[in-house]
Order: C-alpha cells, then structure tokens, then sequence
C-alpha cells in the first residue's frame, strides 16, 4: 500500500518518504495550503490537483490524507469549507477510483488555532467556526464515505504565534499517523 499526505506546514517536519513492512507513504508539505484558495493558485489543494506532479503522485498511490485546514477555517466559514471538500473528493473519486473504499480518503478534524483574522475577529468566533467545521466534516464523511481522523491536539499545544503547533508535539502528529495507518493497512489487506 502507498499513501500520499498532501498538508500544510503541520507536515513540515515529517520525512518526504516513510516506509513500513506494510505500506509506503509519500509526504509533500506546502505552507499556507487551503482547501481551495481563490487569490493563490499554488496554496489551493483543489488546483494544485490538476497539476502534472500531484497527478503523477495520485496516480501511484492506494490514499490520500488530506492533512490541511487551519489556513481554510481562518478564512471561510465552516459550511463553505464543507462545500469545498466535497468538491475535491467528487473530484478525486471521479478520475481516480482506487480512492472509492472509505479508507482510501482520510482528513483530520481541525487542528486548534486561536490566529484570528478580520473574518473571525475574536477567539470565541473562530473556535466556533472550528466546532462548527469539525461537526460538519464529521457529517461529511458519513455522506461521502471517507474517514476522519482526530488528532486529539490541543490549544496549549499551540506555538506562540497560535496557528502552529509547539515543536515538540510534532512528533505527536506523525506517530498517530503511522499508528492510524498501520490499521488501515491492516484492514484493506482483510478486505483484499
């Protein structure tokens, strides 16, 4: 099995290629990556998926884990976020059908961000459109048949510029990602 984590600067600190007994995984990071990003073509997932190199990489892979979301949530609304993945998993089922089983697409709930932004001007705006988003990509995945995974991060885990996670809690990250990818390599090699 060979999965591809397309993330924010959260990857950053993970190693581009990782490999177990039961699967591979390649990891490409890009700073402020949205779900889509209508100003900046390069921080939008949804068209950095029509591009020859995320192609070349979707095609080669078994999943994808979207780990993105903190950019996304200080700027849209919840609900136009919701609008926005649903695209991009139409998206990636239509053209490529190995993602069709319900572990093939996995996204996290939303990381914690205290950041705010002209949009959600106060903390109690932006954690409840956070609440809001991670209830609603919960209903998502139940609809569109994905997982979600939660990471279990919280705010006093924030660095001090309240949108990264401490340095030291990164390593939290990528172990619940090998841990949760090992039960789903599991799982699909049952299932095969």
């Amino acid at each position: 099995m060979k999965f591809l984590v397309l993330g924010d600067t959260h990857v950053r600190h993970m190693p581009s290629n990782f490999s177990t007994s039961s699967y591979s995984l390649i990891t490409k990071s890009i700073s402020g990556l949205k779900f889509k990003d209508y100003d900046k073509k390069n921080l939008s997932l949804f068209d950095l998926l029509f591009t020859s190199e995320i192609q070349l990489l979707l095609s080669q892979v078994d999943g994808v884990l979207l780990l993105l979301g903190t950019n996304s949530i200080r700027i849209f609304r919840a609900s136009t976020i919701i609008s926005q993945i649903e695209e991009i998993i139409f998206f990636l089922r239509q053209v490529y059908p190995q993602f069709n089983p319900r572990q093939r697409i996995i996204i996290p709930l939303c990381f914690p961000c205290l950041k705010t932004t002209s949009k959600f001007w106060n903390k109690i705006k932006l954690t409840s459109n956070i609440q809001l988003y991670n209830n609603r990509l919960y209903q998502l995945s139940y609809r569109m048949n994905f997982n979600v995974i939660n990471f279990r991060l919280r705010a006093y885990q924030l660095a001090s510029d309240k949108i990264h996670i401490q340095h030291h809690y990164y390593f939290r990250i990528f172990n619940f990602m090998i841990n949760y990818l090992n039960n789903v390599s599991n799982t699909l090699s049952l299932i095969s």
